[in-house]
């Protein structure tokens, strides 16, 4: 009996078509017995008709029901092995990821391991979240194998393939929103990597980050000690505002004093002379290395200025950057 509900299970269809059969006979076996006069009726052939007709009709209900119980089972048990196997494959992954990059250097040997680690997500992964993770990874790889100063910095990546198999487990919907908490987050947990020497420089770029409003731009921190934010200029097909090499930086730097900086990803200082004149009415190129020719100053403010003060002036020049942003680069 197990054995053929279990094949009755394997298609809708199928159990769509058991059903119109038994209404059917039980329909006919109702349709012949009150033609016959038989039933409805007080003899004895009317009363065991009835009861046959009962009998039918409860074994119905039990098969279905035996057939839908059956079928919740074996969902619940495939998604449990299936859970369980995506979870020890994904953790594979991030494991075998560390052993790649902790000595900063990744050889041929490691680069096939990470191969044949990728096609293991591959097989229970969405090619949305693959896509994602491929990024992520491609961000750090590269960072690697430039040598670059910043390559142990990886928190933003890692929680980006965390937060796509979390996804994948959860079955989580995807929110395109920024999440302030989640920046925070990894914001707390960059003091791992922070020196001793920076860490009052850290701490106060934290405290200006949740102090100030970002006014929808894009609120980071870079190097440590400088608290940046981005208005992105670009558009998409879609109409939207996506990053590019026209995007503008508003820069604080956290150094002997508070310095103010604004430019454009170009790094070309005529592009950041029209921002300039745009927001502050003139333009103030840097001269020393933090602030080179192809910034803007906007202010610089003694060590003693006040959070509070710093937040005020920051939001005030965020929202002129933005109205700055939305007349020269208005959205379709």
């Amino acid at each position: 009996m197990n054995k053929i509900m279990t094949y009755f299970n394997k298609e809708n269809t199928t159990f769509v078509a058991i059903l119109v059969v038994c209404v059917c006979l039980l329909a006919i076996f109702v349709a012949i017995a009150t033609s016959s006069g038989a039933w409805p009726g007080t003899d004895a052939s009317s009363q065991i008709l009835s009861a046959l007709a009962g009998a039918v009709v409860a074994a119905i209900i039990t098969l279905f029901l035996l057939m839908g119980q059956t079928a919740s089972e074996e969902k619940k048990e495939r998604n449990s092995k299936i859970f369980e196997e995506k979870l020890r494959i994904y953790q594979e992954f991030l494991q075998k990821l560390c052993d790649v990059v902790k000595d900063q250097k990744i050889t041929p040997e490691e680069e096939i391991e990470l191969q044949f680690q990728v096609s293991y997500i591959a097989m229970h992964t969405s090619s949305n979240s693959i896509n994602n993770i491929s990024e992520q990874v491609k961000d750090i790889v590269e960072k690697i194998k430039r040598g670059e100063s910043g390559c142990n910095e990886m928190l933003e990546q890692l929680f980006n393939i965390a937060d796509t198999f979390h996804k994948e487990l959860y079955v989580v919907k995807d929110d395109k929103k920024e999440d302030p908490a989640r920046s925070n987050t990894i914001d707390n947990f960059h003091s791992i990597l922070v020196p001793k020497n920076d860490i009052d420089k850290y701490d106060l770029a934290l405290q200006l980050k949740a102090k100030i409003h970002p006014n929808g731009s894009k609120q980071w921190i870079w190097n440590k000690s400088t608290l940046v934010h981005e208005y992105f200029t670009d558009i998409s097909e879609k109409g939207s505002y996506i990053k590019g090499k026209n995007t503008i930086a508003i820069d604080l730097l956290i150094e002997e004093e508070y310095t103010i900086r604004v430019g454009t990803r170009k790094n070309d200082p005529k592009e950041t002379e029209k921002v300039a004149i745009g927001i502050d009415g003139e333009f103030k190129p840097g001269n020393t290395t933090l602030t080179g020719p192809h910034w803007h100053i906007h202010k610089q403010l003694p060590k003693s200025t006040s959070i509070d003060e710093i937040a005020h002036i920051m939001e005030n020049l965020l929202e002129k950057v933005k109205n700055y942003r939305n007349r020269t680069f208005p959205l379709k």
